[in-house]
């Protein structure tokens, strides 16, 4: 079993409740933390839910890259790793935070 951590995080003026854990596979560690506000029945961007995600590659060679537009503004990211290891790494990694997110979504599929 692996331990499980609950945070608090600040979202654009909410409060995001998380849950974050330590993925550890042979030379090769992630640390990952998710969570959501969860649907507030809001759209709009300032009364709407929230949700964060952080990974942190803290052994391996993870690599992250951002996306960016033409303007140079990031919108998105590359995330690729070599080995079996760091595959097994990203996918426990995500499916950790899908759990975590889907969780807090009370089995709504909006």
């Amino acid at each position: 079993m692996y331990a499980i951590e609950k945070g608090l995080k600040n979202v654009n003026g909410r409060e995001v409740v998380t849950f974050a854990r330590l993925i550890a596979e042979p030379q090769t560690e992630v640390a990952v933390e998710a969570g959501t506000t969860g649907y507030t029945g809001v759209e709009s961007r300032e009364g709407g839910g929230r949700t964060y995600l952080r990974v942190l590659c803290t052994q391996g060679d993870i690599c992250m890259e951002p996306v960016t537009n033409a303007c140079g503004d990031m919108t998105g990211f590359v995330l690729a790793t070599s080995g079996d290891a760091g595959m097994d790494a990203v996918s426990k990694m995500l499916r950790f935070a899908g759990k975590a997110i889907d969780d807090k979504r009370c089995g709504f599929d909006g």
